[in-house]
């Protein structure tokens, strides 16, 4: 970490932001650093990077995130929350003194409407309909298909499905150890109970990979989720919904605890529920 001098050459908010990074994501959330640093990378440093970063002001802010809700009208809120904890970090742990740019006023330009977007989740009755629309589809590599039904039947997250290695698939007692270093956060392994199923699509995708070690997939990542365009659902339905949609109606159906499902989820206990548990 770089030991910022308190002159009058004030360091850039690029040193800060990436001194950030590493400090944030490097040791609790590594899989979210490369994210997070290209989001800055494209939506931020260009703007302010070089700026000494006691000159940057709430102006400069607000330029950056109503440029970044022209892409990502759903993001600008998170970005504004990663723009606040930088300016915090370099008062905070770094002890800079200055004046957080990030103010409340940023609410009016971050608020998005409830419906549609990357967050976008159907009702229960719906899924029927989407799930028989994404197997109708034609797809040139077979495996997509087999990776977005993986995705459903287990609530796990894009990142954790699509870089998943066949060494953590333990066939004989039929559970998915996901490493510790692989998780969002890294405080425990992450075991995942493998119904029928699931045992069934892995060993479909050894025969339609001809693999049986090493990726499970060598495809790119984001594939899975445009089978919800190609299959009409944009704005309505996401890979993220289907953890919003196992939650809600997991938790409705009381068949199960509320830990167990978070345990799924893979949240800390109590972790972060009402994220995802949308159940009254």
């Amino acid at each position: 970490m770089i030991t910022f001098v308190k002159n009058w050459f004030a360091p850039t908010f690029i040193d800060f932001a990436c001194n950030w990074l590493e400090h944030e994501y490097a040791r609790h959330a590594p899989v979210s650093l490369p994210k997070k640093r290209q989001l800055l990378e494209k939506s931020v440093f260009p703007f302010i990077g070089q700026k000494r970063i006691t000159h940057v002001k709430y102006q400069d802010i607000v330029k950056i995130i109503l440029a970044y809700r022209q892409t990502a009208p759903r993001s600008a809120k998170k970005l504004a929350q990663i723009l606040y904890r930088i300016f915090n970090y370099a008062n905070a742990v770094c002890d800079y003194r200055i004046d957080n740019p990030v103010k409340k006023e940023l609410k009016l330009i971050t608020t998005t409407p409830e419906k549609g977007g990357e967050f976008a989740v159907l009702e229960l009755h719906e899924l029927p309909d989407f799930f028989a629309e994404i197997d109708k589809l034609k797809v040139k590599k077979p495996e997509t298909k087999t990776a977005f039904w993986l995705l459903s039947y287990t609530a796990l997250r894009r990142s954790e499905v699509m870089r998943a290695n066949w060494e953590e698939i333990n066939f004989k007692d039929k559970v998915w150890t996901i490493p510790q270093e692989r998780m969002k956060t890294r405080n425990a392994h992450h075991v995942i109970p493998l119904s029928p199923q699931v045992i069934d699509l892995l060993l479909l995708l050894q025969k339609q990979t001809g693999r049986q070690s090493g990726k499970l997939f060598e495809i790119d990542p984001a594939t899975p989720l445009r089978l919800c365009t190609a299959a009409g659902y944009k704005n309505r339905m996401t890979l993220h919904g289907l953890r919003k949609v196992f939650s809600t109606y997991a938790h409705e159906s009381r068949l199960w605890s509320i830990d167990a499902i978070e345990i799924q989820l893979s949240h800390l206990i109590p972790g972060v529920r009402g994220v995802y548990n949308k159940a009254l």
